[in-house]
Parts: C-alpha cells; sequence; structure tokens
C-alpha cells in the first residue's frame, strides 16, 4: 500500500463516521462527528496496517484483525449504556457505535463502495426509524417502557400542592416517576419539570389524560408533554 491509498483509506474513513456521527450529534446525544469519526477512522488504521505487511501476513491477519475490532467496540459500546431509574438509554448510540467501526474496517481494506453503502443505511436508518417512532401512530404498536417528560407552569404558592398531586398522579397505572425539577421563572411563577416511565398501551392516550388532569390543578397556567428519546 503506497501513500496515496493509505491517506484515501482514512479520508474515507473520516468522511463516513463524520456523516454517521451527523446525525447523533444533531439528535443532541454525547456520541457525536467527531466520536464517530475517531471510531472510524481507528477502525481504518488497524485495518489498514494489516495490508501494510507481506502478503502472506496480510491475507492471515486481515480477518483476525477485524475480529479483535469488532470485540474491542463493544466494549466501547458497553460504555456508553446507562440504567436511568427504570429505562435502559444509550442502546442505539452504542449500536451506531459499533456500526461505525464496521465501516472503518470496509475502508481500511480500500472497499468504498460497500464502506459508503453501510454509512448511508446506518445513517438513513437512524432518520428514518426515528421519523417513524415520532409519528402520531401512537397506540397501533405496544412500546411500553418509554420515557417521558412533563413540563408545567404554576403559581409558586400552589406548588407545593402541584408537586404532591404529581407524586400521587404519577404512583402507580403504569406511571413511575423518575425525577421532578422546579425551575422560578417570574416574582410569582414556577416551572415544574417531570420525567417519568409509562410502562403499558396507549401510552399518547394516557399522556394526553395526565395533561389534562394537571391542568385542571388549581394554579396551573400551562402543561404538555413530551417524549424523550433514549
Amino acid at each position: 500500500m503506497d501513500h496515496i491509498q493509505f491517506t484515501l483509506r482514512l479520508l474515507a474513513a473520516t468522511g463516513l463516521g463524520g456523516l454517521i456521527g451527523l446525525e447523533r450529534q444533531l439528535t443532541g446525544h454525547a456520541s457525536g462527528m467527531r466520536t464517530c469519526a475517531l471510531v472510524c477512522v481507528g477502525s481504518s488504521l488497524v485495518t489498514a496496517f494489516s495490508f501494510c505487511l507481506p502478503l502472506e501476513a496480510s491475507r492471515m491477519d486481515a480477518s483476525r484483525v477485524a475480529a479483535q475490532i469488532v470485540s474491542g467496540v463493544g466494549f466501547l459500546g458497553s460504555g456508553i449504556i446507562f440504567k436511568d431509574g427504570s429505562n435502559v438509554r444509550g442502546i442505539n448510540t452504542a449500536a451506531t457505535i459499533w456500526c461505525t467501526a464496521a465501516v472503518g474496517i470496509f475502508t481500511g481494506a480500500g472497499l468504498y463502495i460497500p464502506a459508503s453503502i453501510a454509512a448511508a443505511g446506518i445513517f438513513l436508518g437512524n432518520v428514518l426509524f426515528r421519523t417513524l417512532n415520532r409519528a402520531k401512530l401512537w397506540g397501533r404498536f405496544d412500546d411500553s417502557g418509554r420515557l417521558f417528560k412533563l413540563t408545567l407552569f404554576c403559581d409558586m404558592r400552589q406548588s407545593a400542592a402541584v408537586k404532591e398531586t404529581l407524586h400521587k398522579s404519577l404512583s402507580g397505572n403504569n406511571f413511575y416517576m423518575l425525577q421532578i425539577k422546579t425551575q422560578k421563572m417570574e416574582p410569582d411563577g414556577i416551572q415544574i419539570e417531570v420525567k417519568y416511565v409509562y410502562d403499558g398501551k396507549n401510552f399518547a392516550l394516557y399522556n394526553e389524560m395526565l395533561t389534562e388532569t394537571v391542568l385542571k390543578m388549581q394554579g396551573v397556567r400551562s402543561a404538555g408533554w413530551a417524549y424523550v428519546d433514549s
């Protein structure tokens, strides 16, 4: 392998890894363009090294190097996955990094077309399935255990009663409250943000019912719920 081939392989790994990481960064995940680009370049470097060896040794070591990269990146991905209350987060990002390493193996071997197809598939897969996941098809799928956020604005004098009611509303009936935060917004107003898990079917319907219940509380001025992506 000459210097031009080596440079092209690294440039391809940088570009394709950055493309995959772009989706992660635009959606607010910690593992963005830099992380995915580095994973892809690292995999490409190690793979390219095996092609720098004499021909017979290169044929023997290429598959071994790929296997070691796959297992090594698996350990990196496991550090991204963590448990937030009863919800497991980071699985999709870890899987994306693992796939990015595979793209790096292809670029390190000089297989630019398969690497480009794989990178495009990973990028479009994340974007497409995220869009479908957020589409208003709720109630047709049993996708329980999701993490949600309820944000409301109320009078400061009523905040204690509102929080007490929230604790009761999010205890049982497939609701599990994980976190509650308060922030003073005006001299007489306060914002309350609650993160919770709904472990049941038709979560859109039950979240709307929860929001309507909150809006009926004394002192509550506005309220709304949102899906928190993992």
